[in-house]
């Protein structure tokens, strides 16, 4: 029996089963066989150059394939070779504070392998950091930890503290660690000699600040000894007289050499002077004793961690140390309200205001030449919320507009060779900015004068940063 489809096919050609095709039917069904033979030789072909192709394309993506494999482990091995030979230790954390990752750098700083960490919280790992990682949502700097590592040593450190996003979703967090040991070593180094180059500078000044009170002393000192000798010898004239009469001789002589040297002495003005001259000899050594107290405090070095600090009193050692820069050009005038006392380092700040003083007088001696006139510097605190401000003020010339942008740079000046460095204004910077979480900003008016401005955190960096 034929299949269906090849008797619907035959019936079309009118042809029977059973019955013999005809000469013109049969024709028909070659030729229908000739072309469905065709077709079907089309289709092998077709199907086969497909199937060509196909593997060609498909050798050709799996070739691309291993290509991109092998890149991506190249990046990946490179990737790996950096984080491994970062000098900052790195810490990475999941969302719930599990360590995930340290580098090579990490385990030195923090003496605990990759593998020990895994899967422990920060505080089990090292002791100091006070960031709720879970809470980070952008980065967070701290520039002054002090971290303690499970073997109980500890070192001193920065930090940054980052989210990891993807897919604006927070995945995990990474801990950057930097041993700052050198390098506060190094400031400090720095600091100090910036310290002593600043008491060098001011020598002369202080040695002159010096010698005007001792100078009366002397002068005083010597006024009562001359007195005393008169004195004695007055003295001893009384006590003549006093004698002839207790023997019952009272002598007319003894009483009137007793007058003489009295007159010779002169008594009324040696009582009424001597008294004045010591008074003065103790006003000049307590001056001198507060210069010396000044310089004390000025160069003494700072300890390495924030002390509480009377913000007033470092402000008045200094102005006492510079008195000598400004005092032939300038009145100083202070306003010094209460303050509680402030977390710093009380040598940097003593360092930032002489410097900003300093720049004042020079400003102002700028406008007054040497015709005698004097202008005004004042010095101002108070408290702005958790904040100590002072303002320092000058009645100088001014700071032009084209380099009001530049004063904070380090080594710009517009003073003459000899005179400025350019490092004082950069060195205030960095002391109040960079060292203490602080802001120095400046208010000036050409022809009328500068402010500048120290806003100092009252608790510390520390707190700024936490906040």
């Amino acid at each position: 029996m034929a299949h269906p489809l090849l008797e619907r096919q035959l019936r079309r050609l009118g042809i029977e089963e059973g019955t013999p095709p005809s000469p013109d039917a049969w024709a028909k069904l070659l030729d229908r066989i000739g072309k469905a033979y065709k077709e079907s030789d089309e289709g092998r072909y077709t199907l086969e150059r497909s199937m060509q192709l196909s593997s060609k394309e498909m050798r050709e993506l799996y070739e691309r394939l291993r290509a991109s494999q092998a890149d991506l482990a190249a990046e990946h091995g490179r990737l790996q070779a950096i984080f491994a030979s970062l000098a900052d230790g790195v810490c990475v954390f999941d969302t719930e504070q599990r360590c995930q990752l340290l580098n090579p750098a990490a385990e030195r700083l923090l003496a605990v392998s990759d593998a020990a960490a895994r899967g422990r919280a920060l505080g089990d790992i090292v002791k100091g950091i006070d960031i709720d990682l879970r809470g980070v949502a952008t980065s967070v700097r701290v520039d002054d930890a002090r971290l303690e590592r499970r073997d109980g040593r500890s070192f001193p450190a920065s930090l940054v503290v980052a989210p990891i996003w993807r897919d604006d979703v927070v995945q995990g967090t990474v801990v950057v660690i930097r041993d700052i040991t050198a390098h506060q070593q190094l400031e400090l180094e720095l600091r100090q000699a910036q310290k002593l180059e600043s008491v060098g500078r001011l020598a002369a000044g202080v040695a002159h600040e010096i010698n005007t009170p001792i100078q009366f002393v002397s002068d005083s000192v010597t006024f009562v000894r001359d007195a005393f000798s008169d004195l004695r010898v007055l003295v001893g004239k009384y006590r003549a007289s006093n004698r002839s009469i207790l023997d019952g001789r009272p002598s007319e002589e003894s009483a009137r050499e007793a007058e003489l040297a009295e007159e010779t002495a002169d008594l009324e003005y040696a009582l009424t002077h001597v008294p004045a001259a010591l008074e003065r000899s103790l006003e000049g050594l307590d001056r001198v004793a507060t210069i010396v107290a000044s310089m004390k405090e000025f160069a003494h070095p700072d300890q390495r961690q924030m002390s509480a600090v009377d913000l007033n009193q470092a402000i008045r050692s200094t102005l006492t140390v510079a008195r000598n820069e400004y005092k032939y050009v300038a009145d100083v005038e202070t306003d010094l309200r209460e303050l509680p006392v402030v977390t710093c380092h009380a040598g940097e700040i003593n360092q930032a205001i002489l410097n900003i003083v300093v720049n004042a007088s020079h400003a102002i001696g700028d406008v007054v030449g040497k015709g005698g006139r004097k202008g005004r510097i004042r010095v101002a605190t108070r408290r702005d919320g958790d904040f100590a401000v002072i303002s320092i003020s000058d009645t100088g010339g001014g700071i032009p507009d084209p380099i009001r942008d530049k004063i904070f740079e380090p080594f710009f000046t517009t003073k003459e060779v000899g005179k400025g460095t350019g490092q004082g204004l950069a060195i205030a910077r960095s002391v109040v900015v960079d060292k203490h979480g602080g802001e120095l900003t400046f208010k000036t008016e050409a022809g009328r004068g500068t402010t500048f401005f120290v806003r100092i955190p009252i608790a510390g960096v520390r707190a700024v940063i936490r906040a």
